[in-house]
């Protein structure tokens, strides 16, 4: 039997011709618990001074509690907290080293179990609160200042 979860994920379009780094969803996929886990990638493209993060994840209210978000297995952070409000989980990351040219996976947002089978639900950057640091904090990089741009991702279903 498969179940389906459709996960409407969201970001503002890229530009083609940008050389900033730019945020988007992989693939989501069903852990063996049965959370639905939602890669967050970085690309990048030539920011080497990255080494911190400020990633705020908006959804539905009605699915918004059983949302975390956590640093990637493969790039384990020197220092990560979570903070959440009504709408919004915020994740917060520190590398003590730069971050490598490329696209790397940074976090996984966790959906818990317990979201029915074949219901719907949005989760999408929070384009105002989303920004990326160097190590000192002293060059920021947001949508705001256009030094940081979303990828645009459809919808995406999670099988189980």
């Amino acid at each position: 039997m498969t179940i389906c979860f459709a996960l409407l994920l969201t970001a503002a379009v890229v530009s083609a011709s940008s050389s900033a780094p730019t945020l988007s969803f992989g693939e989501p996929n069903r852990s063996i618990s049965g959370e639905i886990v939602v890669p967050v990638l970085l690309d990048v493209a030539g920011a080497a001074d990255v080494a911190a993060w400020s990633i705020s994840i908006r959804a539905d209210e009605s699915m918004i509690g059983g949302v975390t978000v956590q640093g990637a297995r493969d790039v384990p952070p020197s220092f990560e907290t979570t903070a959440r409000d009504k709408s919004t989980v915020t994740y917060l990351a520190w590398w003590q080293q730069n971050a490598a040219d490329g696209v790397i996976h940074i976090a996984d947002i966790h959906l818990a179990p317990d979201v029915a089978p074949g219901a719907e639900g949005r989760i999408d950057f929070d384009r105002g609160l989303t920004t990326l640091s160097d190590a000192g904090g002293l060059h920021a990089r947001s949508a705001a200042n256009g030094e940081l741009q979303f990828a645009s991702q459809g919808r995406r279903r999670a099988r189980r």
